[in-house]
């Protein structure tokens, strides 16, 4: 609807690192973090899931251990996106990360993948994404571009048709493609490399991606991943603050 309002989920990239020990958990027992993390946050992003398989439990006891309208964003395991490890992946392993889908949906409403920096423009590698949206029209989809030759018209109206949304990131390694193609925009503040700064002000109330969130209807899902140093919780939850500003 014209003119409406979008939901903003605010959450980091992941949530048990060690380094947060202290300065985030105050010395709480690990099996307390996603919780903790849920109280302060809306959403998180879930990158475990990139890099192995998680069991059915896992995802369930994710759920169970959040509200009913806390977010995940869970990462497409790299056996389901064009990653060069996963093309040379026996083809077992890849059909075995099929099921996973249905699993991850129970426990949060976003799934992502990641193209790698170096895939060039191929229409045909949106297939499975495409595939995959329709047959789980509950769960919204997006797609993390890494190469500038996918920056055009043509690919944009492919996601603008099959409701797969652009996953933008303010990383210093690869370019941003700055364009709203559903009525779920998502910004991951990937941040620089170490020495991580926190955002200044300036950056949060006018990043590479205010533009989009201002544009988008339904949804807007921001992470940070200023993890080494506890940045990504503080920055987050100053977002929150500025978006809940007047």
């Amino acid at each position: 609807m014209e003119g409406a309002k979008a939901r903003a989920y605010i959450g980091t990239s992941g949530w048990s690192y060690d380094a947060w020990r202290d300065s985030q958990y105050h010395g709480r027992p690990q099996s307390e973090w996603l919780s903790l993390c849920a109280q302060r946050f809306s959403a998180i992003e879930v990158d475990a899931s990139f890099y192995r398989l998680q069991r059915r439990e896992t995802f369930q006891r994710w759920r169970a251990g959040t509200p009913a309208d806390f977010r995940f964003a869970i990462k497409a395991n790299r056996y389901l996106t064009p990653q060069q490890k996963a093309r040379r992946a026996p083809a077992g392993r890849r059909a075995g990360a099929q099921p996973r889908i249905g699993s991850a949906r129970k426990a949060g409403r976003g799934f992502f993948g990641q193209l790698p920096h170096d895939l060039h423009r191929n229409l045909a590698k949106l297939e499975g994404p495409r595939a995959r949206a329709e047959a789980l029209r509950s769960v919204r989809h997006a797609i993390e571009f890494r190469h500038p030759s996918w920056f055009d018209d043509e690919v944009a109206a492919c996601l603008q048709k099959h409701r797969l949304a652009v996953c933008q990131s303010d990383a210093a390694d690869w370019p941003m493609w700055n364009v709203v193609t559903t009525d779920l925009y998502t910004f991951d503040c990937t941040g620089r490399p170490p020495p991580v700064p926190r955002l200044s002000e300036s950056e949060r109330e006018a990043g590479p991606g205010a533009s989009g969130a201002a544009s988008a209807r339904g949804a807007t899902c921001m992470s940070t991943r200023q993890r080494r140093v506890g940045h990504a919780p503080r920055n987050a939850s100053r977002l929150i603050e500025l978006i809940a500003r007047p």
